[in-house]
């Protein structure tokens, strides 16, 4: 797994002193999912420095936003979705400098490798049920090196949870503040 994992980011370790940030672009419900052109415009920033380096991360159901992604990121950028089992994305991870995405899979994944990362949780601050299922009190991850990123409030017309069937109050979470992050 770590063999596979440091042969699969070779092109990316060879740069000197790379930065590397795996990001992973969805999450099992679709109103947990930070908008695709938020994740663009957020890798536009971070590529600006030029050691920086995106790793893609997922399963088989991120794959067409993987392919969107890549089409609007053309440069260093190594698609990984679907192409590693949980343990050589879990070494994968270790390689990384930072995580960035929502409340999935790949982000506990981080966590248990103890890398800075940054979730993207649709569940707002001011919502008052410690018991709720995407609460990150509740479930964050185990990590002194995370960052949680939440909406201040409800969109309407949600009250008690999002309630959409797409990305919608999680969309209250800008660009800026993820990259300020």
């Amino acid at each position: 797994d770590q063999e596979k994992a440091a042969n699969l980011l070779n092109p990316l370790i060879k740069n000197k002193d790379p930065l590397i940030i795996a990001i992973s672009l969805t999450a099992s419900e679709i109103g947990r999912v930070w908008p695709l052109e938020y994740f663009v415009q957020l890798s536009h920033l971070i590529l600006k420095n030029p050691r920086c380096h995106i790793v893609l991360i997922g399963g088989a159901d991120s794959l067409k936003w993987g392919k969107i992604f890549i089409h609007n990121i053309k440069e260093r950028c190594l698609n990984l979705i679907n192409k590693t089992s949980l343990r050589e994305t879990q070494e994968v991870l270790r390689s990384c400098d930072l995580f960035i995405g929502g409340d999935s899979g790949p982000l506990h994944l981080a966590s248990s490798v103890d890398i800075p990362l940054i979730e993207i949780s649709y569940y707002p601050k001011n919502a008052n049920n410690p018991l709720h299922p995407n609460n990150p009190i509740r479930f964050a991850p185990l990590s002194s090196k995370a960052t949680i990123l939440q909406p201040d409030n409800f969109r309407y017309p949600c009250e008690k949870e999002c309630s959409f069937d797409f990305s919608h109050c999680i969309n209250q979470i800008k660009v800026k503040d993820v990259f300020s992050a």
